[in-house]
């Protein structure tokens, strides 16, 4: 068993699990189990890097299968492969995850409990606006109550930088350098260094300059004695490397542009109403029919008033990234004291990536059982059990059949034949066959109403 439920107590953790399920199925979310074991394609296909990388895989005749790393993938693969569902399904899910998040640890939290939900087959506000909701009111349940949502967009970006005339390589490798550029000791100067070496076979500080162009122009357009004489390439392949490299010099003075427009960008911050003014003032004019979606994803927001989520519990972070890449519009993170607790998104080109004839608009989160386990405190509202002792075997009978009764009563309780010392303020004792022992007061078995009283307080 991994160190996660080791440290968690097993009465805390069923806690925990069923207050979550009971608060995701006033919501309408059923349970539905998903196996743990599973083709390790479904979660290679658009998984980020950091994924593939901690992937649990081994091969079982002729098949590469993986320990699942997360609960979303399995869940449209079946969503997908059950030609029952031509409705929106909404579905709950809660169990152990595998990804071994720190390779350089001795000893790594390989094993760890999720708890999260998903909407598939609904578009627009409304399913985000829910998950997000319920994602945050659920933490409210289990006594958590100084979270607050961070709130971003993972198509917003992307939609921005294919404005450039990028290809989707680039994009995505410009949106994963989002978080070095946010980072203080990194910075503009560090990603662009990557950038370049990345992307180009020069070094950073080499240019293309006016007379190495003039010189090798020259030599296309000026014949010597009829024939190419300076050079053992002909005249066409001079030209088309040429052209090659002016290609790639413009395009990486327009990836130097696009950072320039990300460095600004990663600093848009804060609370809605003033934020979304913010984004569409800075998008730049190749851009500007970004403007629509960000409109779209308003709705969102404001749809997160109707569900009583206060504003100042809401910080917009439009560049917000998380480690899966198949995520293509709102995306979000719950946080607790500077942690992430969970979190999750839309991600509608998914199903298709999966084998779906056309995209599913799908939208998921996540708890973090490790992070779950290490803020939540004792719950208050956990059930107390009780112990029946029956040091007669005479009265086993009756024993059992109090405990029956009291049962009915919604009182938790256990039978044990075995003495002991420990927890005597939880034990009942059945003395005989009229009357039962409790905190050294004696109850009449025929007339519990006194001591159900007790035990319900």
């Amino acid at each position: 068993m991994g160190k996660l439920l080791n440290e968690l107590p097993r009465t805390h953790l069923n806690w925990l699990i069923a207050s979550l399920h009971n608060h995701m199925l006033k919501y309408g979310y059923t349970e539905n189990t998903l196996p743990l074991i599973v083709e390790a394609d479904i979660f290679l296909v658009k998984a980020g890097d950091q994924i593939v990388n901690n992937l649990f895989t081994f091969e079982r005749g002729g098949r590469l299968l993986a320990l699942r790393p997360e609960f979303t993938a399995a869940a449209i693969h079946r969503f997908i492969s059950d030609n029952s569902h031509q409705v929106v399904t909404r579905w709950q899910f809660s169990g152990d995850i595998f990804t071994d998040n720190n390779p350089t640890e001795p000893v790594s939290d390989y094993q760890q409990l999720a708890i999260g939900a998903e909407v598939i087959g609904m578009e627009g506000a409304v399913p985000e606006a829910e998950i997000i909701a319920m994602s945050a009111l659920g933490l409210s349940e289990i006594g958590i109550h100084n979270w607050e949502i961070a709130i971003g967009h993972a198509g917003l970006t992307r939609h921005i930088l294919s404005s450039f005339g990028f290809d989707p390589y680039i994009i995505r490798f410009l949106s994963q350098q989002i978080p070095n550029l946010r980072n203080l000791e990194l910075g503009k100067n560090y990603v662009r260094d990557s950038i370049i070496s990345m992307l180009f076979d020069r070094a950073p500080s080499e240019s293309f300059d006016d007379d190495y162009t003039l010189n090798i122009a020259q030599i296309i357009s000026e014949p010597i004695n009829n024939q190419w004489m300076v050079t053992n390439r002909s005249a066409s392949d001079i030209a088309r490397r040429l052209r090659e490299k002016r290609a790639r010099n413009s395009l990486r003075s327009t990836i130097l542009d696009a950072l320039d427009f990300l460095e600004e960008w990663c600093q848009i911050q804060g609370a809605v109403e003033n934020v979304l003014p913010e984004l569409l003032h800075a998008l730049p004019t190749r851009a500007k029919s970004t403007g629509v979606l960000i409109k779209e994803w308003g709705k969102t927001l404001d749809l997160l008033n109707a569900y009583k989520i206060p504003a100042d519990k809401i910080k917009i972070n439009p560049d917000l990234t998380r480690k899966w890449d198949y995520y293509t519009g709102t995306v979000f993170e719950l946080i607790v004291d500077r942690e992430s607790i969970g979190g999750g998104g839309r991600y509608d080109e998914f199903a298709h990536l999966l084998g779906s004839k056309s995209n599913i608009p799908a939208v998921g989160f996540s708890y973090y059982g490790d992070m779950l386990r290490k803020t939540i405190s004792t719950p208050t509202s956990e059930q107390t059990v009780y112990n029946v002792m029956v040091t007669n075997a005479e009265y086993l009978d009756i024993a059992i059949s109090l405990s029956q009764r009291l049962r009915d009563l919604d009182i938790h309780l256990q039978i044990s034949t075995v003495p002991s010392a420990d927890n005597e303020q939880m034990t009942m004792i059945v003395e005989n066959e009229t009357t039962i022992k409790f905190r050294n007061q004696q109850y009449p078995i025929s007339q519990l109403e006194t001591l159900i009283h007790l035990l319900k307080i």
